[in-house]
């Protein structure tokens, strides 16, 4: 395998490399549409395609007329997913591409023979292949796996439009039990295309799902042409059942280990419950972005609370994968196509003053509407989270968590926390801080109200948080018997809420009055432990108000040994003389 600057195979072709705006290294915004596509997929010795062949053409050919409505710089579809015969409608359709965009087109797989009397067909762009892959193989029926390149240049002489067609082969075959028929069947590609604009420029280099274990192993990731000094924005392309799987993504953290941040990457695999040969063959999701931010890009990244509950509410969940200094925003597992927005991965031409590496938004998310038969918005995305307070409670309860997650769900996870036990750090309630929000290597995410991951243990322990929360809110605080002195005014007048009118600068309370009287206090249920983990929790809750009058108010609940409802809380009342600048009004009835 090795890597070849399509600039130069450009030139050789009497052509000028491209201008586009995905790679131009300024202060702008790109518009970029994703499909993740959901559906039946069959194969053979000689293939791997969609079954239902009509609805396949149709989904796909108005993801592309969308991308055109929407401007998109950037328009990506997974493995193995497109046909052809739309590529072809897409060539077919040059006038609708600007110059500066660029769509990038996992294609089912094709023969030899095949793809060579497309590219006959089609003389009217420029091909760029492994010529002599196709060649030595027009007599057999074995495949490739392809990925296509469409864009459009200028010619070096006249300067007149050309459409190019960049066709890239995957490298290496994927494992696992059952899909051997692939390692036996498709045909190896040696070369990954770098594409870098005529100006200052983002390289862009596509991977195609098991090409990354060629990276890792045969050359590393750092034998990318000028890797290490240059920007690079990396699409993964994948039909894979576990996409973070360390052989599949090392490349990532070993990138952002090394602190190579003008580097990005999209992953975008197939969305969860694709049927192959008739049986479910995934569960998973697995599209995301990665993001390193280092100094003052780490400044200007947004993750306020409007931007990040904006993505998430149309389906784009963000995590923070503080080994790596990176922000990981992981999409949604059912079929959708999204549009984002987002800042270049390098903006070294812009002037400094207007450099901002602010991160992703997604403007909008869409599902197939088959009556229709088109792309439409989708007014109600499935996060997951209330499938699982269902499985706690019948439908209508867990109200108060169910509610701040439709409208905030980063509150969600603030209050969850808290009430675990989980608010132990300074600034733990920064979604950089969070340990919700925290991703280790294996990029799992621990998010409580993106709720899609199908490994049974990650599940369960979502659930068993929740679980200690509706314990808190449902039993403990609806029995006076289990309120101590310190809290005695909240006894019968208790409910669990989160940053109320008059308390949005209090991160670490989350008991209320249910009256005018009586005042907040932070309540936390740790479920089956010991009374020295009770104890070391109370300590470092105190810690966060600094000495002022809540620190008090902390009431640690727990099960101990012998299955008993147990706390740990301050022998004192708060009072007013304990106040270091909170106000005064909140304990007066404490007193």
């Amino acid at each position: 395998m090795g890597f070849r600057h399509i600039d130069t195979i450009l030139q050789g072709r009497g052509l000028r490399a491209p201008l586009l705006n995905i790679l131009n290294q300024d202060s702008g915004l790109y518009n970029a549409l994703l499909f993740q596509p959901v559906d039946s997929l069959e194969y053979g010795s000689d293939f791997i395609r969609n079954s239902e062949r009509d609805r396949a053409n149709t989904k796909f050919r108005t993801f592309f007329q969308l991308a055109s409505e929407k401007h998109a710089e950037l328009a990506v579809t997974p493995e193995y997913s497109c046909p052809w015969r739309i590529l072809e409608e897409v060539i077919q359709d040059i006038d609708s591409l600007a110059e500066d965009q660029i769509r990038v087109i996992g294609c089912e797989s094709i023969k030899a023979n095949e793809l060579n009397i497309i590219i006959g067909g089609n003389a009217q762009v420029t091909w760029v292949y492994e010529e002599d892959k196709v060649i030595a193989n027009l007599e057999n029926d074995r495949f490739f796996d392809p990925v296509c390149y469409f864009f459009k240049t200028k010619t070096q002489e006249s300067n007149e439009i050309r459409a190019v067609v960049i066709v890239q082969f995957k490298t290496h075959h994927f494992g696992g039990k059952g899909m051997e028929w692939e390692r036996d069947n498709f045909i190896p590609g040696e070369v990954i295309y770098v594409i870098k604009n005529r100006t200052a420029s983002t390289r862009l280099v596509t991977f195609i799902c098991s090409d990354s274990l060629n990276v890792q192993q045969d050359l590393n990731i750092s034998a990318l042409p000028d890797f290490e000094n240059h920007p690079y924005l990396i699409l993964h392309i994948q039909l894979n059942q576990s996409p973070n799987n360390l052989d599949y993504s090392r490349y990532r953290s070993e990138t952002y280990r090394m602190g190579w941040g003008n580097k990005e990457f999209i992953c975008l695999n197939w969305g969860r419950n694709v049927i192959i040969d008739n049986q479910l063959w995934n569960r998973y999701g697995g599209s995301a972005m990665y993001i390193q931010s280092l100094g003052d890009d780490e400044k200007k990244f947004d993750t306020c609370d409007n931007r990040l509950n904006a993505n998430h509410s149309k389906g784009m969940y963000y995590t923070r994968w503080e080994k790596r200094k990176a922000h990981l925003y992981c999409f949604n597992y059912d079929e959708h196509v999204f549009l984002l927005r987002s800042t270049k991965v390098s903006q070294l031409s812009a002037l400094p003053a207007t450099r901002a590496r602010t991160g992703p938004e997604l403007r909008e998310i869409y599902i197939w509407n088959g009556e229709e038969n088109y792309w439409i918005p989708d007014e109600s995305v499935n996060h997951g989270f209330n499938d699982l307070c269902d499985e706690l409670h019948q439908t209508g309860s867990l109200e108060t968590i169910r509610d701040i997650g439709m409208e905030r769900p980063i509150d969600a996870e603030r209050l969850i926390s808290l009430s675990v036990g989980k608010a132990l750090d300074k600034d733990w309630h920064l979604p950089t801080k969070n340990p919700f929000f925290k991703i280790e290597d294996n990029e799992i995410d621990n998010r409580i109200t993106f709720i899609q991951n199908p490994t049974p243990e990650i599940r369960q322990s979502k659930k068993d948080y929740l679980g200690y929360f509706s314990t808190l809110e449902y039993i403990i605080i609806h029995n006076e018997n289990n309120f101590p002195d310190s809290i005695e005014d909240l006894k019968n007048n208790c409910e669990i809420s989160y940053r109320p009118e008059g308390y949005k600068e209090e991160y670490c309370l989350n008991l209320f009055p249910s009256n005018t009287t009586g005042a907040p206090a932070s309540g936390v249920f740790l479920g089956l432990t010991q009374k020295e983990f009770a104890q070391s929790v109370r300590i470092k809750m105190m810690e966060l108000f600094e000495g002022n009058q809540y620190a008090k108010r902390v009431v640690i609940w727990y099960y101990n040994n012998n299955g008993e409802l147990d706390k740990e809380y301050s022998p004192k009342k708060a009072k007013i003389t304990d106040n270091t600048g909170a106000s005064k009004r909140s304990i007066r009835s404490t007193e």
